[in-house]
């Protein structure tokens, strides 16, 4: 809250939060970089510990004000014009309209409420117009008048299914973030999932016409085109959800300019744009931050355009970062792990380059813990997994103890199980050269081989990076 509060603080805080107070006190410590949690700061304040009760009271206090402070805050948004700020102006009129009511004083309340109609209208807000409806039809029958009552019954009734329709495409659009979030996969079964979601969204279409809506189906269709790998509708999508947003820029939030620039900059990688690729993510760390933890995103974005500008260097000093970062620690034990595969990448070419320098979140002599970190991951199987398991016999090899027939029957079995029937053609060729090259042992003439013909099927004009290769395939192969 105090995050919050600081991008844009109230006129009243200094009231709230007087200078020179204890409240002040622990408000400062808790917005400061190496804050330390309670331990620290009842200890700093009082000289005791976390369970002395003025501490607790005053915690309780400073949750008490920031919670008001949030309330009355401007919202701090890139787009000051965007349609949060408008729904919170109108859902604090609401709340003064329907104050006004419980002392029937309903004549402000219904000026209010009109006026608050009139702007939800422009800005195509269904819930904020279906609660207006709501009000007037309270106010209406407070006067009684009747067929303004029955009036706003039969509009409330309208939007409810209008609003039924959008909570359904809203819930459709999370549903299909949820399934990309930590993973590296694009598959067919998701592909074909999305396509699902993508006709039902069309046929609310029909029934409804509002920019969220469709913003909705966009978003849902841009997701589909990475997880089917396919650059021309993948470019098309983003090419209609720029133009939408431009059409209707009140759309434009902080939230949805990282889903679709964190798109685009994937597109970008996978067409081998990488100076376009590198501006849009440079662009994305001016306005995300690790208290947010929406930099995260980001950093894992640019740390694959990193290896595969081969700018190991750069990619050292992004993982310094992140390991130096507090809310590192805090982040979901799927997102920690898709870091330690990273790391363990790096690690492995900097060894290869001859390069003695640590490598943040990897030690080869710490295996079985980085096997144990790394196995909430496992689902990913086309993605995070599969690149787990080739990184996994990249080390044993290191160490000197692969199998690498008994390791090169495991491969097999899972490409047979989990990636042959999938679209990814480089993926595949390398899953296939890598079983080769593991059943001879790593026999210099099959790797020699095995390079040739996967740069002759897959290493030609138009190349396009597939979403889970964290180095470039021809490089790895050409590493071993």
């Amino acid at each position: 809250m105090a995050m919050v509060i600081e991008q844009d603080r109230p006129k009243s805080f200094n009231l709230l939060i007087p200078k020179g107070s204890k409240l002040k006190r622990l408000y400062t410590l808790a917005i400061q970089e190496d804050f330390q949690g309670d331990t620290h700061a009842s200890r700093v304040i009082y000289n005791s510990d976390p369970g002395d009760k003025r501490f607790i009271m005053l915690k309780g206090n400073l949750i008490n004000k920031l919670s008001e402070l949030t309330l009355t805050a401007n919202h701090s948004d890139i787009n000051k014009r965007n349609f949060i700020k408008v729904q919170f102006q109108c859902e604090r009129n609401l709340s003064i309209a329907k104050k006004l009511l419980f002392v029937n004083v309903y004549h402000n309340a219904e000026r209010i409420t009109k006026k608050v109609l009139k702007r939800a209208e422009k800005f195509y807000l269904s819930e904020i117009e279906l609660e207006c409806y709501y009000l007037l039809r309270k106010i209406y029958y407070l006067k009684g008048y009747p067929n303004e009552v029955e009036k706003y019954q039969k509009l409330a009734l309208s939007k409810q299914d209008e609003t039924k329709l959008m909570d359904q495409a809203y819930g459709l659009v999370q549903i299909s973030l949820a399934h990309v979030k930590f993973v590296r996969s694009q598959s067919n079964s998701l592909q074909a999932l999305l396509k699902t979601y993508v006709l039902e969204i069309k046929r609310f279409r029909k029934e409804c016409d509002s920019p969220f809506l469709m913003l909705s189906f966009l978003r849902v269709k841009l997701i589909r085109a990475h997880q089917a790998n396919n650059l021309n509708k993948w470019n098309r999508a983003l090419e209609k959800l720029w133009q939408h947003l431009i059409d209707y820029p009140f759309l434009e939030t902080e939230h949805l300019l990282l889903e679709v620039n964190i798109a685009a900059a994937k597109y970008y990688i996978a067409i081998q744009e990488f100076q376009l690729a590198n501006t849009v993510l440079t662009e994305l760390l001016e306005f995300t931050s690790y208290e947010a933890f929406n930099r995260f995103e980001v950093q894992a974005e640019l740390f694959q355009l990193y290896l595969h500008q081969k700018y190991f260097d750069k990619a050292t000093e992004l993982l310094v970062e992140i390991h130096e970062e507090p809310r590192f620690e805090e982040l979901d034990k799927l997102d920690r792990a898709g870091w330690m595969i990273r790391a363990s990448y790096l690690s492995y070419i900097q060894t290869v380059n001859g390069e003695r320098r640590v490598v943040p979140g990897f030690h080869l002599d710490e295996l079985q813990r980085f096997y144990q970190d790394c196995s909430p991951i496992s689902k990913d199987k086309v993605g995070f997994n599969f690149q787990f398991m080739v990184i996994r016999a990249l080390q044993l090899r290191m160490k000197g103890v692969l199998d690498s027939a008994n390791e090169s029957n495991n491969f097999k079995v899972y490409y047979q199980r989990y990636i042959k029937e999938e679209k990814l053609q480089r993926t595949k060729g390398f899953a296939r050269a890598f079983i080769r090259i593991l059943r001879s042992n790593f026999d210099a003439e099959v790797i020699a081989q095995s390079l040739s013909e996967f740069t002759q099927a897959h290493g030609q004009d138009h190349v396009c990076l597939e979403y889970c290769e964290i180095i470039d395939y021809r490089y790895l192969i050409s590493t071993l």
